[in-house]
């Protein structure tokens, strides 16, 4: 490096004391020029600012200034780490030259990335932590204001996450300037499908700023309201085999994953119940023409990509009979639509579950086998 670059010693601000170099002269090779930064009393390094120069590329791709910055940090134990580093390199595109008619490299624009150490661990332990930085900080409370441990704030499609404390409490740090989309989730929301609203929070341009946000995890009958729609329940009651009256309150949560715990993405719900609605007959002349013994009543939903699903206004009260079937499994449909019972269908593979009325919010997590058995836990 010496015998190939000029060096000069220039001032600095704060304490520091710049080495600058560049390739010497009649050196036409790709190569970098900059200046390497030192503590003026320690003489440690702290960082390189660096640029390319020499690169076989067009003037007008060099407008973009490429180079970067790399941070260096010495630890207890005498070894120096990169801290942080970002380079800036232009993008080149091609076009016709307008004088020779030749295709030529344009530029199209600047790609710049950058990389930070957060935290540097040795035979002791951390010996490095990083700046924290931009920092939104804050709280999820329940519906009654209490702190709401668990519960998952993040930045979507960023990677920006974290979960709460016991109390509740929150922090995302090491952010950069601009305005984030914060949500929150929990489990219990999760499996309801519930997205609640984000919230818009502006981050400045300040290193050390941090901005207090407050969630406010909303009320279950809220909750549900939302993911089964505001009209609420049917205004009638269905009719049960037995001739009683029974409501459509119940709503049936939960997950379909596989042996290892794996969520299984589409597949399918059967639920059928010995109930119907009797606005279906309300048109029929004659009532004795229909056996009323032989009504059912069917619903069919499918698991989402997390393997999460819900059904939404089922009669409680009354045996409900539920099959999941594979994505990849065929059913005769006909039969499917005709069956009085699923379990004659599918020897083994049926769950049988009631909704109780006094407590109508139902979770029920099932296991899908290969080979298509399924099993409730």
């Amino acid at each position: 490096f010496l015998d190939t670059h000029c060096l000069r010693v220039r001032s600095g601000a704060g304490g520091l004391v710049g080495l600058e170099f560049e390739p010497v002269p009649d050196r036409d090779v790709a190569d970098i020029a900059g200046t390497m930064w030192l503590d003026a009393e320690t003489a440690e390094l702290q960082r390189v600012d660096y640029r390319y120069v020499n690169l076989p590329v067009p003037d007008w791709l060099m407008d973009a200034s490429p180079g970067g910055t790399v941070s260096f940090r010495g630890l207890p134990d005498g070894t120096w780490i990169v801290t942080s580093w970002n380079i800036r390199m232009f993008t080149a595109g091609e076009a016709e030259h307008p004088l020779t008619g030749q295709p030529t490299a344009t530029l199209e624009g600047v790609a710049i990335t950058h990389g930070e150490v957060l935290r540097a661990h040795g035979d002791a332990g951390v010996v490095f932590e990083g700046h924290r930085g931009r920092r939104i900080a804050g709280t999820v409370v329940d519906s009654l204001g209490a702190g709401l441990p668990n519960a998952r704030v993040y930045v979507r499609g960023s990677g920006t996450e974290t979960e709460t404390d016991a109390e509740g409490r929150f922090e995302l740090d090491r952010l950069g300037v601009g305005t984030y989309a914060v949500h929150f989730t929990h489990p219990y929301l999760e499996q309801l499908w519930y997205e609640s609203e984000p919230v818009e929070v502006e981050v400045g341009p300040d290193v050390d700023s941090r901005v207090e946000v407050r969630f406010e995890a909303p009320p279950l009958s809220d909750v549900l309201s939302a993911v089964c729609g505001r009209e609420g329940p049917p205004g009638v009651p269905m009719v049960s085999g037995a001739g009683t009256a029974v409501w459509q309150t119940g709503i049936l949560t939960g997950s379909v994953t596989d042996t290892d715990g794996n969520p299984i993405e589409d597949a399918t719900l059967h639920l059928l119940t010995r109930a119907y609605d009797p606005r279906h007959f309300a048109r029929v002349r004659d009532p004795r023409t229909i056996n009323f013994e032989e009504q059912r009543s069917r619903w069919t939903e499918k698991s989402s990509s997390t393997g999460f699903y819900r059904v939404c206004w089922l009669p409680s009260g009354v045996p409900i009979e539920l099959v999941v079937l594979g994505q990849d499994e065929d059913v005769d449909r006909d039969a499917l639509d005709a069956s009085l019972s699923l379990a004659d269908l599918f020897p083994g593979r049926v769950t049988t579950l009631t909704i109780d009325p006094a407590s109508p919010q139902r979770a029920l997590n099932l296991r899908l086998e290969a080979g298509g058995h399924e099993d409730p836990y």
